[in-house]
């Protein structure tokens, strides 16, 4: 796997491969079924990048016939999304072999939107993710957070790539809505994310009145630990089952916020929620980690100040009419990271941009 997998990345190998017979037998027999050693808890991260390469030589194919090609590729993964979709949720949440194949098929998603480059294919991947797959991944962030912070994480780190806009590829033109039902299948799965962490707080029960920006976790995620955390043993605990959900929620929120695809002043004249719930939700999670925190987690403290970077940037007026409180959370942690050279570069460009 290791040595083959590189092999499509280069355009005269992809091509030269893709007219091989066995390569045209692996574009339509890429399932565990018929890998078996993908099923296997060590291998599973190959999938995504069995499926990144496998997706490099569909796309090599004809114009003419890469549509057919494609959908022919996809068939077996959205086979699998379809079935989890037509699940209820409470069975979703309970059922291990629902989570098992929803974990790998979050894996062969992402594997193939890595591929999806240009924006003709990443319109082809978009049109066979909606509308039910991208509903699907909002109900698994309702059902398994936060009972379940590895597959959370798995879900937005494949919501990440789905939602980027490197090299322009989400571009879908100024007729097309695609980029709002894409910003508004994230915010869904924010948004349930966000309710599902504020629900597990043990001040939600009390604070039930008060905005999602206020109560998300803020005391429950102080509770773990009494003092600064130290990555590794507990630490590594701790940042795994608390803190990476939240950096990869993060880190989806900083890609869709500033994905481009968005007129967000349409979203506000047509009274369309979507935007207010996913920044209230992200504010929330920001509010939910405390400075100590951030200052431990290299791997937090980026998509932290990433996302500050974007709300100072784009959405000021809505950090505005927060409380002193609010504004002043935020920019504590700022003041204590120009401390920390290894944060000091991101805390820099968030200064900036205030």
């Amino acid at each position: 796997m290791c040595v083959c997998i590189p092999f499509p990345q280069g355009t005269t190998s992809s091509v030269h491969l893709a007219t091989l017979p066995a390569c045209h037998s692996l574009l339509t027999h890429h399932t565990p079924q018929h890998f078996p050693f993908l099923a296997k808890p060590s291998n599973r991260r190959l999938r995504t990048k069995l499926h990144a390469a496998l997706a490099r030589l569909v796309f090599q194919q004809p114009p003419d016939s890469l549509e057919v090609g494609f959908s022919t590729f996809m068939a077996p993964v959205a086979s699998v999304l379809n079935d989890l979709a037509a699940v209820p949720t409470a069975q979703l949440s309970s059922d291990a072999r629902c989570r098992e194949a929803l974990q790998g098929v979050l894996r062969d998603v992402r594997g193939i939107t890595e591929a999806a480059s240009t924006r003709k294919t990443y319109l082809l991947l978009f049109e066979s993710l909606h509308p039910n797959p991208l509903l699907l991944f909002a109900r698994a962030a309702e059902a398994y957070a936060p009972r379940d912070p590895d597959l959370c994480s798995l879900l937005f780190k494949c919501m990440t790539e789905i939602g980027s806009n490197r090299s322009q590829r989400a571009v879908f033109g100024n007729s097309s809505a695609n980029g709002y039902l894409l910003f508004r299948a994230v915010s869904s799965a924010v948004g349930a994310f966000g309710n599902a962490v504020v629900s597990s707080s043990p001040t939600s029960s009390s604070s039930s009145s008060t905005s999602t920006s206020s109560v998300v976790g803020i005391e429950s995620a102080a509770s773990h630990s009494s003092s600064t955390p130290t990555p590794g043993g507990s630490g590594g605990d701790l940042y795994r089952n608390t803190f990476k959900p939240r950096a990869t929620c993060l880190a989806c929120v900083r890609e869709v916020l500033t994905g481009g695809y968005v007129n967000f002043g349409v979203l506000q004249l047509y009274g369309d929620p979507c935007l207010s719930v996913m920044l209230d939700t992200c504010l929330g999670l920001l509010l939910s980690v405390s400075t100590e925190h951030v200052l431990a987690y290299p791997k937090l403290a980026k998509p932290y100040f990433a996302v500050l970077e974007a709300l100072f940037a784009s959405h000021l007026p809505f950090l505005a009419a927060k409380d002193r409180t609010t504004f002043s959370k935020l920019l504590e942690v700022n003041r204590e990271s120009e401390f920390d050279e290894a944060l000091l570069c991101s805390a820099l460009v968030f200064s900036s941009v205030c």
